[in-house]
């Protein structure tokens, strides 16, 4: 019998209990997220790890720490998310939000004197490590000690580029649709929940990330088969089972 699992660690601690998960990444979007909640109950634990419970109110996650995230039907492991702590909400359940790797630009500053460059050449510059990039040159992109994620944001809004990072921490700074890291199948009435004008539901089995190319048959309406780019994906996984939206471009 295959059994939904998580595994979520925070600043190397592997939390017991969560509430529920939500992962959203997309091409649209330079930085992916994550939201944490973890049951009112594990919010309190003993001062010194043994005895019984002393109500003295303890957050499991430090502004900063890294996170990871894995999930899992069965023996099928995949890493969700990686990234860090941006912010906890105190309410109950108690929300960890955390970032990916554009977490780390908002603090990075970088100075670009200009002249001709390869896109990937400016993305080094800036301490990034490059998953993809277009073969575009930039012509006098000028930075004074500019935050790395202001770079960014005028990379996507100037030129038009879908930024992202993948969950390893590589950036990608592509044309829009140009680039495939894979490619998922879906077939309606078998492995798909629903579907609407703009994606799927299905359950957390195919894997899908955005980028991958799914190819989507319908046994009914075979007119509405055909081959779609993912540009972003939410996940989300709890007690009640898990799902992940997928959201499709125009048909390739």
């Amino acid at each position: 019998m295959f059994v939904l699992q998580s595994r979520i660690k925070i600043g190397g601690r592997l939390l017991s209990r969560i509430a529920e998960v939500e992962v959203c990444r997309s091409v649209r979007s330079l930085g992916a997220y994550a939201r944490v909640k973890v049951p009112a109950s594990s919010v309190f634990a003993p001062q010194d790890g043994s005895g019984a419970l002393r109500g003295d109110p303890v957050t499991p996650a430090a502004v900063g720490a890294a996170v990871e995230i894995e999930l899992a039907y069965g023996r099928a492991w995949q890493t969700e998310f990686r990234g860090y702590v941006r912010k906890v909400d105190g309410v109950r359940p108690l929300e960890i939000v955390c970032e990916d790797a554009y977490y780390l630009t908002r603090s990075r500053s970088v100075s670009l004197t200009g002249g001709t460059a390869k896109l990937g050449d400016v993305l080094g510059d800036c301490g990034l490590e490059v998953g993809e990039a277009s073969d575009r040159e930039l012509h006098n992109f000028v930075a004074d000690e500019e935050p790395v994620s202001r770079v960014l944001e005028r990379l996507r809004a100037d030129f038009g580029l879908d930024v992202f990072f993948d969950t390893s921490g590589k950036v990608y700074a592509v044309e829009p649709g140009a680039y495939r890291s894979g490619e998922v199948r879906y077939e309606m009435g078998r492995n798909v929940l629903c579907r609407d004008v703009g994606g799927l539901t299905t359950f957390l089995e195919p894997y899908a990330a955005p980028c991958m190319e799914a190819v989507v048959r319908d046994p009914v309406y075979p007119d509405r088969d055909g081959r779609h780019y993912i540009t972003g994906v939410r996940t989300v996984f709890g007690r009640g089972g898990a799902r992940r939206t997928v959201s499709l471009s125009e048909i390739l």
